[in-house]
């Protein structure tokens, strides 16, 4: 699947929630949001938007001492499966945003 890059609108930051915005992909049936505090994503979380038409989600639960990295996937399921485990997802490129509060 040969598509652009996810570029990711806003990231804002507040009372511990963080919000990713991100632009829409035609070819996307949803979305990872992946955030981190190491810049090289080695302990990283994940966080599913199943539907490609939302374009918007919160992350709950940040610390808010800590600085945040977040990058947002397309995935489109592979042979029309219905179900979104691992296995059965092509993961695109990702967009990448460093988010200081």
């Amino acid at each position: 699947v040969n598509v652009k890059k996810i570029s990711i609108d806003t990231v804002t930051r507040k009372s511990g929630t963080i919000s990713v915005s991100w632009k829409k992909n035609k070819k996307a049936n949803g979305y990872r949001i992946q955030y981190s505090n190491d810049k090289d994503f080695k302990n990283v979380k994940n966080k599913n938007v199943k539907s490609a038409s939302k374009t918007k989600t919160k992350i709950a639960k940040v610390n808010k001492s800590k600085n945040y990295y977040v990058r947002v996937s397309a995935y489109v399921k592979k042979n029309n499966k219905k179900d979104s485990k691992a296995d059965n997802l092509f993961y695109l490129k990702s967009s990448f945003f460093d988010c200081f509060s």
